[in-house]
């Protein structure tokens, strides 16, 4: 197979930087759950600032967590977040940390640390 496009779409195909996150599928399909790869995602679209903070409420909206039982933070955590950071940092290219953010007793976003994994690098 080959292809070839013409000198007007070039620039186009060849000089995209600034407007896309870019990743490794392999790292991607060895994450074993479809909110390990969504927050991974996440997580190389801010990597380039080595920490960013993300809301709870977004993070339910992101990962399109609509059951009951995510409603409550601790199950998100202890079902999602956990899990998938623990999976993340074993097989992929970057080593992820968070501390969550308290509004009053209410935790209401978690701040996510990122750093190359020097383990996984590829």
């Amino acid at each position: 197979l080959s292809l070839e496009f013409s000198d007007t779409l070039r620039p186009y195909l060849l000089e995209l930087k600034g407007f896309f996150t870019s990743y490794r599928l392999d790292n991607a399909l060895s994450l074993s759950s479809k909110y390990s790869i969504r927050i991974y995602e996440k997580l190389k679209c801010n990597e380039f600032k080595k920490s960013f903070i993300w809301s709870v409420e977004n993070i339910k909206e992101d990962l399109i967590l609509k059951q009951k039982s995510y409603k409550l933070y601790s199950n998100v955590k202890q079902k999602i977040i956990l899990i998938a950071i623990d999976d993340i940092n074993k097989n992929t290219d970057i080593k992820v940390r968070f501390e969550e953010i308290k509004t009053g007793r209410k935790i209401t976003a978690i701040k996510f640390y990122i750093k190359e994994n020097s383990k996984n690098k590829q």
